[in-house]
């Protein structure tokens, strides 16, 4: 009895190995089956960049069409999301930008990297309610990111607080770039970002 025991034991054991090994062989096919569209992908991502580089952001976002490719995870495609939406940004397709950049925030809610961007289409749109949302969110997640900083700047400034607007710009650039490294790229984003303000 005592050894029909130890077989019995012994087999069941061999049996959950071999499971395992079932298991482990097919998910390193299912990641060979995918190479090729890893492999796609960063291809165009690579062209699309290129493209996003030199400006040209209309066959950028031409290119960004066919993609997020239902065969790749969304934590690949995101960045086609990102370039769609600043590509639009600077064609000043305001609306078509704040879709895609919604679409990010909605697949990665605890990013702000993008706020930058969002907060200052909204800034454009006159939606001082969305803006309110966008910089109290990116103040909640993280305080002291410069994204946040332009975020409450955006907003100070659609409410007319142009000089405290100002000082949140300020505070942004401090935030990018330490205190005495690149002064004159320092003094540069807050005296071009006073003058749009005050426009």
């Amino acid at each position: 009895p005592e050894r029909g025991k130890r077989e019995s034991r012994r087999a069941a054991k061999n049996q959950k190995y071999n499971q395992s090994k079932n298991v482990n062989e097919t998910e390193s096919q299912a990641i060979i089956d995918l190479l090729p569209c890893y492999v796609a992908y960063l291809n165009e991502l690579v062209k699309i960049y290129r493209q996003f580089l030199t400006n040209n952001y209309e066959k950028c976002i031409h290119s960004t069409y066919s993609y997020p490719n239902e065969k790749v995870s969304t934590n690949i495609t995101a960045p086609f999301l990102k370039l769609q939406a600043i590509s639009n940004y600077h064609l000043q397709k305001y609306s078509a930008s704040l879709n895609y950049l919604e679409e990010y925030s909605k697949t990665f809610p605890y990013k702000i990297d993008t706020f930058d961007y969002h907060s200052s289409i909204l800034w454009h749109l006159n939606k001082p309610k969305d803006l309110a949302f966008i910089a109290r969110k990116a103040k909640e997640i993280c305080p002291t990111s410069p994204f946040t900083w332009i975020s409450i700047g955006n907003l100070m400034s659609l409410q007319g607080h142009k000089n405290y607007a100002i000082e949140c710009l300020k505070r942004s650039t401090e935030l990018l770039i330490p205190p005495g490294t690149f002064p004159d790229l320092a003094m540069e984003i807050p005296i071009n970002g006073s003058r749009f303000v005050g426009e």
